[in-house]
């Protein structure tokens, strides 16, 4: 069956907002304008990618240097497109599911029958919630030894003092968002101000406004960051979740800025120098348990989970739930590129000056120096402990 590819980045925000016409800012229509190619990664021959400019989407995946697989088509052409289709069916593959890409489809004559109803895509905005994955997931794997992490549901200033520690720093988010927005960090002295005087007037605005929005906010301890990774998944509806690979990233302020694209061991190899690899397989057996009994009969599609390595004085632990992407992802965009091993270790970034380019470049020496001193300070730190 031939599938129509969409790629959606303002997917987080349009959950937030909950409108079937919804604008996200400026910045998310830039990213969906330069980089709506991104399903032609993984996209097979005889699909399709929806995209803003079919020209400008050409032209920017030309630059990858990479097999061109589907066909790019906008919105005029899809509309036309539906009103000659006949027979068999198209499978609709957006990079998330929310009910403004979902107008956007009924709009271009895309049937109903073919898109997920709106009480699908209400219960996978309600699983998208941070407060979901808090209650349901991460406490069924920080059951496993080498883990750390916890997460609290907050109606009110008041409720974020009784979890605020003295000594740790806290990190608010908001339910729903993604890659480094609605993100704000409580420093260790802060907190100390926290128990005893009102906020500062920039955290109590941000405070109020997401709860006037979203109802409530999300809050974890600071945790002593080491390595971001995550693992990717693929669930099949009827309560199968298959593994996918394993996901090294790179962030900035918490937002995303890059993925390591190679093989499934040479990146098991970089995360355990900090943890066991028999954690490592603990984590995705577990989370292919519990999520496999609660996505089915409710979600299909592609997930990931984002991890991190933390430090706690002389030890390494795993943070395995510091966010639950029900959604496709760049892992899944990275393992895409990941080939038979023979070629050089690469970086799969987006940066952006005048517009947002993808960019796939072998490592660098300069990023192999990195990698080699993380390598010598780990060594150094198990020594030590």
């Amino acid at each position: 069956m031939t599938k129509l590819h969409i790629f959606n980045p303002e997917h987080d925000m349009a959950l937030a907002a909950n409108l079937a016409h919804f604008t996200p800012p400026h910045a998310g229509r830039q990213l969906r304008h330069d980089l709506g190619f991104l399903p032609a990664l993984w996209a097979e021959p005889g699909d399709m990618v929806l995209v803003d400019d079919v020209g400008a989407a050409a032209e920017s995946f030309r630059h990858l240097g990479l097999p061109l697989r589907p066909m790019f088509v906008d919105r005029a052409t899809l509309t036309r497109l539906m009103r000659a289709v006949k027979g068999e069916g198209i499978e609709i593959r957006p990079w998330g599911w929310d009910v403004a890409v979902r107008q956007l489809l009924c709009e271009c004559g895309v049937s109903t029958s073919w898109l997920s109803t709106p009480a699908a895509l209400e219960q996978i905005r309600q699983m998208s919630h941070r407060g979901w994955a808090a209650v349901h997931l991460l406490p069924r794997l920080v059951e496993l030894p080498g883990t750390v992490g916890e997460a609290w549901t907050l109606h009110g200033v008041d409720e974020m003092r009784k979890v605020a520690r003295t000594g740790c720093g806290l990190v608010l988010k908001s339910p729903w968002s993604s890659s480094g927005r609605g993100v704000r960090y409580v420093s260790e002295s802060l907190v100390e101000e926290v128990h005893g005087s009102a906020l500062p007037a920039s955290l109590a605005n941000w405070f109020a406004h997401v709860l006037e929005r979203q109802g409530c906010l999300m809050a974890e301890p600071y945790y002593n960051k080491v390595v971001d990774f995550g693992m990717e998944f693929v669930s099949d509806g009827l309560g199968g979740v298959d593994y996918s690979g394993l996901s090294l990233f790179h962030t900035v302020n918490g937002a995303y800025v890059g993925n390591v694209v190679d093989t499934e061991e040479r990146k098991e190899e970089q995360l355990v120098r900090y943890v066991s690899v028999q954690l490592i397989r603990q984590l995705r057996k577990r989370i292919a348990e519990v999520l496999g009994e609660a996505f089915g009969g409710c979600y299909q599609g592609r997930f990931g989970v984002d991890m991190m390595v933390v430090r706690q004085g002389r030890r390494f632990l795993v943070h395995p739930c510091v966010e639950l992407n029900l959604r496709m992802t760049m892992g899944h965009a990275a393992l895409a590129l990941a080939d038979d091993g023979l070629s050089p270790r690469r970086i799969m970034r987006i940066s952006c000056t005048d517009k947002y380019r993808l960019r796939i470049e072998n490592c660098r020496e300069t990023d192999e120096a990195v990698v080699q001193t993380d390598r010598a300070k780990a060594e150094e730190n198990r020594k030590k402990g």
